[in-house]
């Protein structure tokens, strides 16, 4: 039997329980957050002599129950999982799981999300994991455009169209003031598969052909007559009061013939909210009580 110090005194805080009982800070936690220690009994949020008496003569079963793995952010999570199961793990795919409710989130710790180390340990499941590291994989802008097959301008008509959104962030491995986007694979694959976006038409669109800069270099102004470059910056600096009107023309698309038409996934419109992140997910969950 595992031996601890004994009862001496009246009442016991939330450090001195723990550390008189044997338990970790993390160990105490669980233990209260899964009933096995009730919550304090005595004014000032401390604990009766009786109550920590009770929970000596039981302490191993409280260390067998609250298990051996503290609460993890995403990145040791998903660590965890792929030394277990021998996987290839992407960041995100601890968000997936519970955003599919195999994994609780328990808490957080300076912004970052915690999961139940329990739930981890006692996570048995291969092809869930496997499944929810497809599924919740994480790309930058750049590649989620890639995987569409679609321009970066073209990329961001979906975001200003509210038919994709963003299911996490990062900092900026460059600067840690920038923060990046990421987009979920699953996202993307049902983005893919929608019917109300003429992908054909999207991928053929030709690119936005507006005035060009006074400082763009000689070669890549565009054929087509002599001065008409400076004409096209003169009618752009003319048109800046515009506001709305200068807005709309430089959203436009340039058809071959000379008319402008609009862009195909303007034309989708704005009918579909924007999904929560993972992270605004996780903590809506949190309001249940998902300890186990």
């Amino acid at each position: 039997m595992t031996t601890t110090t004994a009862s001496s005194l009246k009442t016991y805080g939330p450090l001195q329980f723990p550390d008189r009982s044997g338990l970790t800070l993390w160990q105490f936690s669980r233990a209260q957050r899964l009933g096995l220690i009730p919550g304090p009994d005595v004014a000032g949020d401390r604990w009766s002599a009786a109550v920590f008496d009770d929970a000596i003569a039981r302490i191993d079963a409280i260390k067998g129950a609250v298990g051996t793995l503290p609460d993890v952010g995403a990145t040791r999570a998903e660590e965890h999982l792929a030394e277990r199961f021998n996987l290839v793990v992407y960041a995100g795919t601890a968000a997936e799981l519970a955003r599919r409710g195999h994994l609780p989130v328990v808490g957080e710790h300076k912004g970052y999300l915690l999961y139940c180390g329990l739930a981890l340990e006692n996570f048995t499941d291969r092809q869930k994991v496997a499944r929810a590291s497809t599924a919740g994989q994480l790309h930058m802008r750049d590649a989620a455009a890639r995987i569409l097959g679609l321009r970066a301008s073209d990329f961001d008509h979906l975001i200003r169209a509210g038919l994709l959104a963003h299911a996490d962030t990062a900092r900026s491995g460059w600067n840690r003031h920038d923060v990046v986007l990421l987009y979920r694979q699953a996202d993307l694959d049902r983005i893919a598969r929608s019917r109300r976006i003429d992908w054909d038409a999207v991928r053929a669109s030709p690119r936005a052909t507006g005035p060009l800069s006074p400082r763009s270099p000689p070669s890549s102004r565009r054929p087509g007559g002599d001065g008409s470059g400076a004409q096209q910056r003169l009618v752009c600096r003319s048109r800046r009061g515009l506001g709305r009107a200068a807005a709309r023309r430089r959203r436009e698309v340039a058809h071959p013939r000379g008319r402008a038409v609009r862009h195909p996934l303007r034309a989708v419109g704005r009918r579909c909210r924007p999904g929560l992140s993972s992270k605004a997910l996780a903590l809506r969950a949190m309001r249940t009580p998902t300890g186990r």
